[in-house]
């Protein structure tokens, strides 16, 4: 049981909300345990195993380990109504009912079975749910459904670099999401890095350029093997219709400097001052020879004409007093 305590400690102290880091600091000090007799549940025996026949991670893992010892409790009918009886089952590890005393702390475990609504409902004190096994989707007050999706590499580059950003203008981040990206890059790579796919490991160009400069962003020098052969690889293809492909692969090209950047600007740069519209009110826009690759279909002249414009300022973008202090320097660990 400690053993779980300590590593939830370990992983709330990385989060960067105000509860997590006391619940940390709670679940730290050192209190005496009081004797819990663990209490069957038939909810907890009926859904339990599958959520623990293949724990993922650290934290799964010392729940698993800790389960024996629970004091699984489910909730009464006049607390719960008819949504929850039978379909949930929860325990307390540290609070004024648990094995380890407190007053102003509750840590434990609540599991939900399959096909349950947990409905809207509000505490005085302040909440924090850990997803630890199985999947759900959530909602906060009117908003619709946020289904716990698995993430793609598209995503993960807008983020990063919203990270890296912040990062640069000393905002938090926590450490643990830096590891994250590194593990779901790790797991879409293909050639030990040079390439990357969408969900799985592949080499498409566009996913590609967004994994380097990613790889850049999280710490990989210029002299990595992968990196180099990553920008090998960007060179030989050079700019495309695609533009979405070219706005991260410029980013690499620029972040990377050399030979590689001189060259891959001057092809990127005379393209598109050669496209630009220069008649009626599409003039200064851009679409004509960029309608292909992510985007352009729904999105339209506007988003072309962003892309080509983030592209043109490179130079200056991406926080201009950054540019090579985000790639030099590392996110904290």
């Amino acid at each position: 049981m400690r053993q779980l305590m300590e590593t939830a400690a370990v992983w709330l102290a990385a989060r960067p909300e105000d509860v997590c880091r006391r619940a940390a600091a709670a679940m730290r000090c050192e209190r005496p345990a009081r004797p819990i007799a663990p209490v069957a549940s038939t909810t907890a025996s009926r859904d339990l195993a599958t959520l623990v026949a293949d724990p993922q991670g650290e934290l799964m893992q010392a729940f698993v380990a800790a389960t024996p010892a629970f004091a699984w409790r489910e909730p009464p009918q006049k607390d719960a109504g008819n949504y929850l009886v039978g379909r949930s089952a929860g325990n307390v590890i540290i609070g004024p009912e648990g094995a380890f005393p407190a007053e102003d702390l509750r840590f434990g475990a609540f599991m939900i079975s399959p096909e349950t609504v947990y409905p809207l409902h509000a505490h005085a004190a302040e909440e924090l749910y850990i997803v630890i096994g199985g999947s759900g989707r959530w909602w906060i007050d009117d908003a619709p459904y946020s289904p716990r999706q698995p993430g793609d590499t598209s995503v993960l580059g807008w983020q990063l670099m919203a990270l890296k950003s912040g990062y640069m203008a000393n905002l938090q981040v926590s450490p643990l999401t830096v590891k994250k990206a590194e593990v779901f890059l790790d797991s879409v790579q293909s050639e030990d890095g040079a390439t990357y796919g969408y969900t799985d490991p592949d080499d498409g160009p566009s996913t590609s350029a967004v994994g380097l400069l990613c790889r850049m962003y999280l710490g990989w020098k210029k002299d990595h093997p992968s990196l180099q052969r990553g920008v090998e690889i960007l060179g030989n293809r050079g700019p495309t219709p695609n533009l979405y492909y070219n706005y991260y692969a410029t980013q690499v090209m620029h972040h990377f400097e050399g030979d590689a950047w001189v060259q891959w600007n001057a092809k990127m740069r005379d393209r598109l001052i050669d496209s630009q519209a220069t008649a009626g009110h599409e003039a200064g826009s851009w679409y004509e020879g960029f309608d292909t690759g992510h985007g352009p279909e729904v999105a339209g002249r506007l988003y072309i004409t962003s892309l080509a414009t983030m592209i043109l300022e490179v130079y200056y973008r991406h926080l201009p007093i950054y540019s090579q202090a985000s790639v030099t320097t590392e996110f904290e660990e």
